[in-house]
């Protein structure tokens, strides 16, 4: 019995051993096969955790309307890394909030230009108080952005304006790259709402010209998407274009009039990560439908027209599709007239495809789509004029 009874320990000890070890195996193997994440996928998180760390200090009904200000050096002075991070708050702080209000970026601009406070981007809390309150706002979020050796500290407090007290905060380290440090790096010391003004005054200049142009974006802006709709991916303005970050599949954004019909879409595209960008004309909210002019690769790069669900990537290929040698790194000119049940599609000027289906025809109206499918790519000097009927 006594022999019995020292056995029963040691042959679970040694069952026990054997299970663990295979929990951190496993456990390594998981650890192994995850991607790293993208720049963009990395800001997001964080933005998220900030988010979520100051959301009781500003939901719950205490604020009405609330002011995130851009994030600036301790200097005061901003840099589109600071924009994006206090854009991409804005955003998350008004997800699942119906009784809270975010100031919008426009109108934060134009009240720092009015009381001059763009020109050193410094806010003491005298200064914290004044803007607060001609934005009407309840509470206002102030952001730092501060780079120590290999990393950045990005940290915040949330102030009430009628009593200046911090009522929260929250701070996060992430790790410099590449991106992190060309967002550190540019500044924009011009007022927004100038750029904006200036842009609006373009716009109507081209409208002189060309009565039939719906839709213009140069991209020559920091931070802004305009109105741009983002469904999915990372997207965000990077050296005057618009930049998808994410491999994420599919990732869109969307934007023009429900209403438009015959139409020609342009768009300048550069492919950074394989080749799988999109763009689609007659995007229909409602179904997550277009008609996609879509690259991909496999033993060499495909392009061809598709009916396109922009929210479940499903898709369904129209005849015609061929077959190019496109280069990666180098911008190329795409263009897609749709009228009708019609869709041509021309690569640098050069008609290389006309395809005509019902199914084009049933789509009859519908705005604009730009996206990739697990890829990254660039888009600038987007343009939609009309087709005279």
């Amino acid at each position: 019995m006594r022999r019995e009874s020292h056995t029963i320990p040691i042959y679970l000890f040694l069952l026990l051993s054997l299970f663990a070890t295979g929990i951190a195996q496993a456990k390594g193997k998981d650890t192994s096969r995850s991607a790293p994440l993208s720049t963009g996928q990395i800001l997001q998180q964080t933005v998220a955790i900030i988010a979520g760390e100051i959301r009781s200090s500003v939901s719950g009904g205490q604020f009405s309307r609330v002011a995130v200000m851009p994030f600036t050096t301790l200097l005061g002075e901003e840099n589109v890394l600071g924009l994006y991070i206090s854009d991409r708050l804005t955003s998350e702080l008004s997800v699942g909030e119906d009784n809270l209000q975010l100031v919008e970026r426009s109108q934060i601009n134009q009240a720092l230009a009015e009381m001059r406070l763009g020109e050193t981007g410094f806010l003491s809390e005298e200064t914290i108080q004044k803007t607060g309150q001609a934005l009407g706002a309840d509470a206002v979020i102030v952001g730092s952005i501060v780079e120590l050796g290999g990393e950045v500290d990005i940290n915040l407090r949330v102030f009430s304006i009628s009593t200046l007290k911090i009522l929260g905060k929250a701070s996060q380290l992430i790790e410099k790259n590449e991106v992190i440090e060309s967002l550190l790096s540019r500044t924009d010391k011009s007022s927004q709402t100038t750029r904006t003004q200036s842009q609006s005054e373009s716009l109507k200049e081209e409208n002189i010209t060309d009565s039939n142009l719906l839709f213009h974006d140069d991209c020559n802006r920091d931070l802004e998407m305009g109105s741009w709709a983002p469904k999915a991916g990372s997207w965000m303005m990077v050296d005057g274009a618009i930049a998808q970050n994410s491999s994420a599949s599919p990732a869109f954004i969307t934007s023009g009039d429900s209403n438009w019909r015959n139409y020609t879409l342009e768009v300048n595209i550069k492919g950074i990560e394989k080749w799988g960008p999109i763009i689609g004309v007659r995007y229909n909210d409602r179904t997550k439908q277009c008609i996609a002019l879509n690259f991909s690769e496999g033993n060499g790069h495909w392009v061809g027209v598709a009916l396109f669900n922009v929210e479940t990537g499903k898709i369904r290929s129209l005849p015609g599709t061929k077959r190019f040698k496109l280069e990666m790194g180098r911008w190329y000119k795409l263009k897609m007239e749709v009228h009708g049940g019609t869709v041509k599609c021309y690569l640098n000027g050069q008609l290389i495809q006309t395809v005509s289906d019902p199914e084009i025809g049933r789509l009859r109206t519908g705005g604009l789509a730009l996206g990739t499918w697990q890829s990254r790519a660039y888009f600038d000097e987007i343009k939609v004029t009309r087709i005279e009927q």
